[in-house]
Protein backbone atom coordinates (compact mmCIF):
# COMPACT_ATOMS: atom_id res chain seq x y z
CA UNK A 1 0.00 0.00 0.00
CA UNK A 2 2.83 2.50 1.08
CA UNK A 3 4.45 1.44 -2.19
CA UNK A 4 1.38 2.34 -4.32
CA UNK A 5 1.06 5.33 -2.90
CA UNK A 6 4.67 6.31 -3.40
CA UNK A 7 4.54 5.54 -6.72
CA UNK A 8 1.40 7.52 -7.05
CA UNK A 9 3.09 10.52 -5.39
CA UNK A 10 5.75 10.44 -7.68
CA UNK A 11 3.43 10.85 -10.86
CA UNK A 12 1.58 13.59 -9.60
CA UNK A 13 4.56 15.47 -8.53
CA UNK A 14 5.75 14.64 -11.96
CA UNK A 15 2.34 15.84 -13.75
CA UNK A 16 2.36 19.36 -11.08
CA UNK A 17 5.97 19.91 -12.33
CA UNK A 18 5.16 19.49 -16.15
CA UNK A 19 2.11 22.12 -15.14
CA UNK A 20 3.66 24.70 -13.35
CA UNK A 21 6.53 24.62 -16.10
CA UNK A 22 3.80 25.35 -18.80
CA UNK A 23 2.52 28.31 -16.66
CA UNK A 24 5.85 29.23 -16.50
CA UNK A 25 6.86 29.46 -20.03
CA UNK A 26 3.25 30.63 -20.48
CA UNK A 27 3.81 33.89 -17.85
CA UNK A 28 6.81 35.03 -19.96
CA UNK A 29 5.21 36.09 -22.72
CA UNK A 30 1.89 38.02 -22.84
CA UNK A 31 0.06 40.15 -25.93
CA UNK A 32 0.52 42.82 -23.87
CA UNK A 33 3.92 42.72 -22.99
CA UNK A 34 4.59 45.83 -24.83
CA UNK A 35 2.00 48.18 -23.44
CA UNK A 36 3.95 50.19 -21.40
CA UNK A 37 7.37 50.07 -22.75
CA UNK A 38 6.00 50.73 -26.40
CA UNK A 39 2.53 51.21 -26.57
CA UNK A 40 2.53 52.03 -30.37
CA UNK A 41 4.61 48.60 -31.51
CA UNK A 42 2.02 46.81 -32.52
CA UNK A 43 1.02 49.84 -34.69
CA UNK A 44 4.29 50.91 -36.14
CA UNK A 45 4.82 46.97 -37.08
CA UNK A 46 1.44 47.00 -38.49
CA UNK A 47 1.27 49.73 -41.16
CA UNK A 48 5.19 48.77 -42.81
CA UNK A 49 3.41 45.13 -43.11
CA UNK A 50 0.56 46.72 -44.78
CA UNK A 51 2.79 48.79 -46.97
CA UNK A 52 4.84 45.97 -47.75
CA UNK A 53 2.00 43.58 -48.94
CA UNK A 54 0.14 46.71 -50.98
CA UNK A 55 3.49 47.35 -53.00
CA UNK A 56 4.09 43.23 -53.67
CA UNK A 57 0.69 40.56 -52.86
CA UNK A 58 3.31 37.97 -52.85
CA UNK A 59 4.76 39.53 -49.66
CA UNK A 60 1.44 37.55 -47.53
CA UNK A 61 2.82 34.56 -48.24
CA UNK A 62 6.99 35.03 -47.77
CA UNK A 63 6.39 37.32 -44.28
CA UNK A 64 4.53 33.76 -43.07
CA UNK A 65 6.93 31.34 -44.59
CA UNK A 66 9.49 33.36 -42.94
CA UNK A 67 7.96 33.00 -39.54
CA UNK A 68 7.25 29.30 -40.13
CA UNK A 69 10.89 28.74 -41.09
CA UNK A 70 12.05 30.65 -38.07
CA UNK A 71 10.26 29.11 -35.19
CA UNK A 72 11.26 25.38 -36.47
CA UNK A 73 15.22 25.77 -36.48
CA UNK A 74 15.85 26.93 -32.93
CA UNK A 75 12.66 28.29 -31.78
CA UNK A 76 10.91 31.76 -32.23
CA UNK A 77 14.25 33.73 -31.51
CA UNK A 78 14.59 35.34 -35.30
CA UNK A 79 17.87 33.41 -35.60
CA UNK A 80 16.79 33.03 -39.52
CA UNK A 81 17.35 37.01 -40.09
CA UNK A 82 21.01 36.53 -38.61
CA UNK A 83 23.63 36.72 -41.82
CA UNK A 84 26.59 34.67 -42.16
CA UNK A 85 29.23 35.82 -40.20
CA UNK A 86 33.49 34.52 -40.60
CA UNK A 87 32.83 32.36 -37.74
CA UNK A 88 28.68 31.41 -38.67
CA UNK A 89 27.01 29.94 -41.09
CA UNK A 90 23.77 31.05 -40.43
CA UNK A 91 20.42 30.08 -42.28
CA UNK A 92 19.53 32.03 -44.51
CA UNK A 93 21.56 29.69 -46.58
CA UNK A 94 20.12 26.52 -45.63
CA UNK A 95 18.55 24.43 -48.44
CA UNK A 96 14.70 25.17 -47.60
CA UNK A 97 15.68 29.18 -47.45
CA UNK A 98 18.72 29.56 -50.08
CA UNK A 99 17.25 31.77 -52.85
CA UNK A 100 13.39 31.39 -52.02
CA UNK A 101 13.12 32.75 -48.29
CA UNK A 102 11.66 36.61 -48.98
CA UNK A 103 10.86 39.65 -47.18
CA UNK A 104 14.08 40.51 -44.73
CA UNK A 105 13.69 43.65 -45.92
CA UNK A 106 10.25 44.26 -45.15
CA UNK A 107 11.17 42.90 -41.37
CA UNK A 108 13.98 45.42 -41.01
CA UNK A 109 11.77 48.44 -41.82
CA UNK A 110 9.53 47.44 -39.38
CA UNK A 111 12.42 47.17 -37.32
CA UNK A 112 13.76 50.19 -37.85
CA UNK A 113 10.44 52.43 -37.46
CA UNK A 114 9.78 50.76 -34.04
CA UNK A 115 13.53 51.40 -33.32
CA UNK A 116 12.86 54.94 -33.24
CA UNK A 117 10.07 54.95 -31.00
CA UNK A 118 11.48 52.71 -28.43
CA UNK A 119 15.23 52.22 -28.57
CA UNK A 120 16.18 48.46 -27.74
CA UNK A 121 12.64 47.24 -26.80
CA UNK A 122 11.01 45.34 -28.98
CA UNK A 123 12.92 41.94 -30.45
CA UNK A 124 12.93 40.94 -34.13
CA UNK A 125 11.43 37.73 -32.97
CA UNK A 126 8.22 39.20 -31.51
CA UNK A 127 7.88 41.37 -34.78
CA UNK A 128 8.52 37.97 -36.88
CA UNK A 129 5.63 37.30 -35.12
CA UNK A 130 3.63 40.21 -35.69
CA UNK A 131 4.31 40.29 -39.30
CA UNK A 132 2.91 37.19 -39.90
CA UNK A 133 -0.24 37.01 -38.26
CA UNK A 134 -0.73 41.01 -39.95
CA UNK A 135 0.65 39.39 -43.20
CA UNK A 136 -3.04 37.04 -43.20
CA UNK A 137 -4.88 39.39 -41.75
CA UNK A 138 -4.27 41.40 -44.55
CA UNK A 139 -5.16 39.29 -47.63
CA UNK A 140 -7.99 37.87 -46.03
CA UNK A 141 -7.32 35.43 -43.61
CA UNK A 142 -7.35 34.84 -40.10
CA UNK A 143 -5.99 37.02 -37.16
CA UNK A 144 -4.97 35.80 -33.66
CA UNK A 145 -3.82 37.08 -30.64
CA UNK A 146 0.21 37.18 -30.61
CA UNK A 147 1.93 36.55 -27.22
CA UNK A 148 5.19 38.60 -27.01
CA UNK A 149 7.79 38.75 -24.87
CA UNK A 150 10.12 36.95 -27.09
CA UNK A 151 14.16 37.51 -27.19
CA UNK A 152 16.46 37.09 -29.81
CA UNK A 153 19.07 34.34 -30.44
CA UNK A 154 22.55 35.27 -30.97
CA UNK A 155 23.58 32.48 -32.92
CA UNK A 156 22.10 30.82 -35.82
CA UNK A 157 23.26 27.11 -37.43
CA UNK A 158 22.59 26.38 -41.28
CA UNK A 159 23.53 22.65 -40.18
CA UNK A 160 20.46 22.58 -38.04
CA UNK A 161 17.81 24.33 -40.70
CA UNK A 162 18.81 21.69 -43.04
CA UNK A 163 17.88 18.75 -40.83
CA UNK A 164 14.88 20.86 -39.21
CA UNK A 165 13.21 22.51 -42.06
CA UNK A 166 10.22 20.14 -43.68
CA UNK A 167 10.82 18.96 -47.16
CA UNK A 168 8.74 19.37 -49.85
CA UNK A 169 9.78 15.38 -50.74
CA UNK A 170 9.01 14.51 -47.17
CA UNK A 171 6.78 11.60 -46.82
CA UNK A 172 3.84 12.04 -44.88
CA UNK A 173 4.46 10.24 -41.98
CA UNK A 174 7.65 12.20 -42.15
CA UNK A 175 5.82 15.20 -42.10
CA UNK A 176 3.98 14.28 -38.99
CA UNK A 177 6.83 13.12 -36.71
CA UNK A 178 8.99 16.74 -37.64
CA UNK A 179 5.29 18.49 -36.78
CA UNK A 180 4.96 16.22 -33.57
CA UNK A 181 8.56 17.12 -32.36
CA UNK A 182 7.36 20.56 -32.29
CA UNK A 183 4.48 19.80 -30.14
CA UNK A 184 2.13 20.12 -32.84
CA UNK A 185 -0.14 17.65 -33.51
CA UNK A 186 -1.65 16.18 -37.40
CA UNK A 187 -4.33 18.78 -37.63
CA UNK A 188 -2.06 21.54 -36.93
CA UNK A 189 0.39 20.23 -39.97
CA UNK A 190 -2.70 20.22 -42.05
CA UNK A 191 -4.39 23.71 -41.08
CA UNK A 192 -0.27 25.24 -41.24
CA UNK A 193 0.25 23.73 -44.87
CA UNK A 194 -3.25 25.89 -45.63
CA UNK A 195 -0.71 28.78 -46.30
CA UNK A 196 0.21 27.62 -49.12
CA UNK A 197 -3.05 29.53 -50.39
CA UNK A 198 -0.54 32.14 -50.91
CA UNK A 199 2.60 32.47 -52.46
CA UNK A 200 5.13 30.48 -55.38
CA UNK A 201 7.47 27.58 -56.06
CA UNK A 202 10.21 27.80 -58.04
CA UNK A 203 10.24 24.59 -60.83
CA UNK A 204 12.85 22.52 -59.07
CA UNK A 205 10.59 21.93 -55.82
CA UNK A 206 7.54 20.33 -57.96
CA UNK A 207 9.87 19.31 -61.10
CA UNK A 208 9.60 15.92 -60.23
CA UNK A 209 5.92 15.82 -59.36
CA UNK A 210 4.58 17.00 -63.11
CA UNK A 211 6.76 14.73 -64.98
CA UNK A 212 6.16 11.76 -62.96
CA UNK A 213 2.84 10.97 -64.68
CA UNK A 214 1.56 9.45 -61.18
CA UNK A 215 -2.27 8.81 -60.18
CA UNK A 216 -1.94 10.97 -57.99
CA UNK A 217 -1.86 14.33 -60.03
CA UNK A 218 -4.26 15.64 -62.78
CA UNK A 219 -2.80 15.07 -66.07
CA UNK A 220 -4.33 18.88 -67.29
CA UNK A 221 -2.82 20.49 -64.09
CA UNK A 222 0.42 18.56 -64.84
CA UNK A 223 0.34 20.46 -68.31
CA UNK A 224 0.01 23.34 -67.55
CA UNK A 225 2.44 23.33 -65.03
CA UNK A 226 4.69 21.67 -67.48
CA UNK A 227 5.41 25.21 -69.81
CA UNK A 228 6.71 27.08 -67.62
CA UNK A 229 9.28 24.47 -65.59
CA UNK A 230 11.63 22.18 -68.34
CA UNK A 231 12.02 19.03 -67.69
CA UNK A 232 16.09 18.87 -67.89
CA UNK A 233 17.62 19.76 -64.60
CA UNK A 234 18.80 23.34 -64.47
CA UNK A 235 16.94 24.65 -67.01
CA UNK A 236 14.28 27.27 -65.59
CA UNK A 237 15.26 26.01 -62.42
CA UNK A 238 14.10 29.57 -60.46
CA UNK A 239 10.83 29.74 -62.30
CA UNK A 240 7.70 30.34 -60.78
CA UNK A 241 3.99 28.90 -60.27
CA UNK A 242 1.36 29.70 -57.52
CA UNK A 243 0.87 27.06 -55.07
CA UNK A 244 -2.97 27.56 -55.60
CA UNK A 245 -4.18 27.72 -58.65
CA UNK A 246 -7.20 29.49 -58.05
CA UNK A 247 -6.33 32.26 -56.32
CA UNK A 248 -2.81 32.57 -55.15
CA UNK A 249 -3.07 36.38 -53.37
CA UNK A 250 -6.05 35.71 -50.94
CA UNK A 251 -6.01 33.94 -48.31
CA UNK A 252 -9.15 31.30 -48.40
CA UNK A 253 -9.57 27.26 -48.74
CA UNK A 254 -8.96 26.83 -52.41
CA UNK A 255 -6.06 25.13 -51.55
CA UNK A 256 -7.66 22.28 -49.98
CA UNK A 257 -10.25 22.07 -52.89
CA UNK A 258 -7.06 21.69 -55.44
CA UNK A 259 -5.88 18.55 -53.02
CA UNK A 260 -9.38 17.13 -53.77
CA UNK A 261 -9.16 17.52 -57.54
CA UNK A 262 -5.48 16.18 -57.69
CA UNK A 263 -3.86 19.65 -57.98
CA UNK A 264 -1.70 20.01 -55.37
CA UNK A 265 1.80 21.54 -56.48
CA UNK A 266 4.38 19.87 -54.23
CA UNK A 267 4.91 16.25 -53.38
CA UNK A 268 4.28 17.47 -49.57
CA UNK A 269 1.07 19.03 -50.45
CA UNK A 270 -0.59 16.21 -52.37
CA UNK A 271 0.50 13.51 -49.87
CA UNK A 272 -2.05 14.96 -47.25
CA UNK A 273 -4.46 13.54 -49.30
CA UNK A 274 -3.13 9.88 -50.25
CA UNK A 275 -4.80 7.30 -48.47
CA UNK A 276 -3.74 8.55 -45.22
CA UNK A 277 -4.90 9.38 -41.84
CA UNK A 278 -4.97 13.58 -42.89
CA UNK A 279 -7.29 12.66 -45.96
CA UNK A 280 -10.48 13.34 -43.46
CA UNK A 281 -8.40 16.71 -42.45
CA UNK A 282 -8.27 17.77 -46.10
CA UNK A 283 -11.69 17.10 -46.91
CA UNK A 284 -13.33 18.67 -44.03
CA UNK A 285 -11.45 21.82 -44.92
CA UNK A 286 -12.13 21.95 -48.56
CA UNK A 287 -15.70 22.15 -47.44
CA UNK A 288 -15.54 24.70 -44.14
CA UNK A 289 -13.34 27.28 -44.68
CA UNK A 290 -14.57 28.71 -41.21
CA UNK A 291 -12.83 25.94 -39.48
CA UNK A 292 -9.45 25.95 -41.45
CA UNK A 293 -9.41 29.64 -40.71
CA UNK A 294 -10.00 28.86 -37.56
CA UNK A 295 -7.75 25.88 -37.12
CA UNK A 296 -4.80 28.04 -39.15
CA UNK A 297 -4.76 30.50 -36.15
CA UNK A 298 -4.97 28.24 -33.57
CA UNK A 299 -2.16 26.31 -35.27
CA UNK A 300 0.10 29.44 -35.59
CA UNK A 301 0.18 30.60 -32.06
CA UNK A 302 0.94 27.14 -31.23
CA UNK A 303 3.47 27.41 -33.44
CA UNK A 304 4.51 31.05 -31.61
CA UNK A 305 5.32 28.98 -28.22
CA UNK A 306 7.97 26.88 -29.80
CA UNK A 307 11.12 27.54 -27.44
CA UNK A 308 11.24 31.78 -27.60
CA UNK A 309 13.80 33.12 -25.41
CA UNK A 310 12.72 35.42 -22.64
CA UNK A 311 13.87 36.58 -19.51
CA UNK A 312 18.05 37.35 -19.69
CA UNK A 313 18.34 34.95 -22.65
CA UNK A 314 19.40 35.88 -26.26
CA UNK A 315 19.23 39.48 -27.09
CA UNK A 316 17.12 42.07 -27.98
CA UNK A 317 18.83 43.49 -31.17
CA UNK A 318 19.46 46.69 -32.64
CA UNK A 319 19.31 45.56 -36.15
CA UNK A 320 17.49 42.54 -37.45
CA UNK A 321 20.03 41.26 -39.86
CA UNK A 322 24.04 42.78 -41.97
CA UNK A 323 21.28 43.40 -44.41
CA UNK A 324 20.83 46.94 -45.85
CA UNK A 325 23.93 48.89 -45.18
CA UNK A 326 27.57 48.42 -47.18
CA UNK A 327 26.83 45.61 -49.47
CA UNK A 328 27.31 44.41 -53.32
CA UNK A 329 25.68 42.30 -55.61
CA UNK A 330 27.19 39.17 -56.82
CA UNK A 331 28.02 40.66 -60.47
CA UNK A 332 30.28 43.16 -59.09
CA UNK A 333 32.72 40.47 -57.22
CA UNK A 334 31.62 36.99 -59.15
CA UNK A 335 35.04 37.37 -61.22
CA UNK A 336 37.11 37.55 -57.94
CA UNK A 337 35.59 35.07 -56.19
CA UNK A 338 36.14 32.03 -58.81
CA UNK A 339 39.31 33.72 -60.00
CA UNK A 340 41.23 31.21 -57.87
CA UNK A 341 43.92 34.80 -57.79
CA UNK A 342 46.55 34.30 -54.75
CA UNK A 343 45.24 37.65 -53.76
CA UNK A 344 42.12 36.37 -52.58
CA UNK A 345 41.58 34.24 -49.14
CA UNK A 346 40.47 30.29 -49.99
CA UNK A 347 37.96 30.31 -47.46
CA UNK A 348 36.47 33.91 -47.94
CA UNK A 349 35.87 33.40 -51.69
CA UNK A 350 34.20 29.76 -50.97
CA UNK A 351 32.14 31.47 -48.65
CA UNK A 352 31.15 34.01 -50.75
CA UNK A 353 30.51 31.24 -53.54
CA UNK A 354 27.22 30.36 -51.22
CA UNK A 355 25.22 32.91 -52.83
CA UNK A 356 26.88 33.97 -55.84
CA UNK A 357 26.71 30.66 -58.64
CA UNK A 358 29.52 31.04 -61.23
CA UNK A 359 27.08 31.31 -64.25
CA UNK A 360 26.57 34.79 -65.56
CA UNK A 361 22.74 35.87 -64.99
CA UNK A 362 22.12 33.43 -62.08
CA UNK A 363 21.39 35.58 -58.55
CA UNK A 364 23.70 38.64 -60.20
CA UNK A 365 21.68 40.51 -58.12
CA UNK A 366 22.66 38.62 -54.18
CA UNK A 367 24.30 40.55 -52.09
CA UNK A 368 26.84 40.41 -49.65
CA UNK A 369 28.85 42.40 -47.49
CA UNK A 370 31.74 44.42 -48.16
CA UNK A 371 32.64 44.51 -44.31
CA UNK A 372 32.47 40.71 -43.50
CA UNK A 373 32.95 41.03 -39.57
CA UNK A 374 30.72 44.49 -38.86
CA UNK A 375 28.62 45.28 -42.13
CA UNK A 376 26.47 48.18 -40.01
CA UNK A 377 29.00 49.65 -37.67
CA UNK A 378 31.38 52.65 -39.11
CA UNK A 379 34.89 50.88 -38.09
CA UNK A 380 38.27 49.57 -39.44
CA UNK A 381 37.66 45.81 -39.83
CA UNK A 382 37.39 46.94 -43.97
CA UNK A 383 41.38 47.26 -43.85
CA UNK A 384 42.02 44.14 -41.41
CA UNK A 385 39.86 42.33 -44.16
CA UNK A 386 41.92 43.50 -46.74
CA UNK A 387 45.40 42.39 -44.78
CA UNK A 388 43.81 39.15 -44.80
CA UNK A 389 42.84 38.85 -48.94
CA UNK A 390 39.48 39.11 -47.74
CA UNK A 391 38.23 42.25 -49.79
CA UNK A 392 34.98 41.06 -51.48
CA UNK A 393 35.54 43.87 -54.87
CA UNK A 394 38.76 43.87 -56.85
CA UNK A 395 38.60 47.64 -56.16
CA UNK A 396 39.16 47.02 -52.09
CA UNK A 397 42.04 44.38 -52.64
CA UNK A 398 43.77 46.18 -55.27
CA UNK A 399 44.19 48.82 -52.37
CA UNK A 400 46.74 46.07 -51.29
CA UNK A 401 48.57 44.52 -53.89
CA UNK A 402 52.39 45.82 -53.39
CA UNK A 403 51.60 49.62 -54.86
CA UNK A 404 51.82 52.56 -53.04
CA UNK A 405 49.04 52.36 -51.20
CA UNK A 406 49.96 49.45 -49.05
CA UNK A 407 51.68 51.44 -46.47
CA UNK A 408 48.56 52.97 -45.81
CA UNK A 409 45.61 50.28 -45.75
CA UNK A 410 48.34 48.59 -43.20
CA UNK A 411 48.65 52.28 -40.95
CA UNK A 412 44.56 51.64 -40.71
CA UNK A 413 44.67 48.34 -40.40
CA UNK A 414 46.15 49.10 -36.93
CA UNK A 415 45.06 52.40 -36.23
CA UNK A 416 40.93 52.86 -35.95
CA UNK A 417 42.06 56.83 -34.75
CA UNK A 418 43.71 57.92 -37.70
CA UNK A 419 41.92 56.50 -40.21
CA UNK A 420 38.73 57.85 -38.25
CA UNK A 421 40.20 61.39 -38.88
CA UNK A 422 41.58 61.12 -42.05
CA UNK A 423 38.21 59.62 -43.53
CA UNK A 424 36.66 63.07 -42.16
CA UNK A 425 38.82 65.36 -43.39
CA UNK A 426 38.93 63.63 -47.08
CA UNK A 427 34.57 63.67 -47.04
CA UNK A 428 35.05 67.66 -46.07
CA UNK A 429 37.85 67.76 -49.38
CA UNK A 430 35.38 65.79 -51.27
CA UNK A 431 32.57 68.20 -50.23
CA UNK A 432 34.25 71.34 -52.33
CA UNK A 433 34.44 69.19 -55.77
CA UNK A 434 32.86 72.10 -58.06
CA UNK A 435 29.97 72.86 -56.20
CA UNK A 436 27.37 75.69 -58.02
CA UNK A 437 26.55 78.48 -55.95
CA UNK A 438 25.48 81.97 -56.48
CA UNK A 439 23.16 81.96 -59.59
CA UNK A 440 24.36 79.14 -60.92
CA UNK A 441 21.93 75.83 -61.19
CA UNK A 442 18.55 76.09 -59.06
CA UNK A 443 17.07 75.09 -55.75
CA UNK A 444 14.67 71.92 -56.70
CA UNK A 445 11.20 71.30 -55.32
CA UNK A 446 11.67 67.85 -55.64
CA UNK A 447 14.91 66.88 -55.42
CA UNK A 448 14.52 63.78 -57.95
CA UNK A 449 13.17 66.46 -60.85
CA UNK A 450 14.58 69.42 -62.26
CA UNK A 451 11.89 72.34 -61.67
Amino acid sequence: MASLLGINVSAAAIILMLLLLNITCQAQLSPTFYDRTCPNALNTIRTAIRSAIASERRMAASLIRLHFHDCFVQGCDASILLDDTSSMNGEKNAFANRGSARGYEVIDKAKSAVEKLCPGVVSCADILSVAARDASAYVGGPSWTVKLGRRDSTTASQTLANSELPSFKDRLDILITRFGDKGLSARDMVALSGAHTLGQAQCFTFRDRIYSNGSDIDANFATTRRRRCPAAEGSGDGNLAPLDLVTPDSFDYNYFKNLMQKKGLLESDQILLSGGSTDSIVSEYSKNPTTFKSDFGSAMDKMGDIDPLFGSAGEIRRICSAHTLGQAQCFTFRDRIYSNGSDIDANFATTRRRRCPAVEGSGDGNLAPLDLVTPDSFDYNYFKNLMQKKGLLESDQILLSGGSTDSIVSEYSKNPTTFKSDFGSAMDKMGDIDPLFGSAGEIRRICSAAN
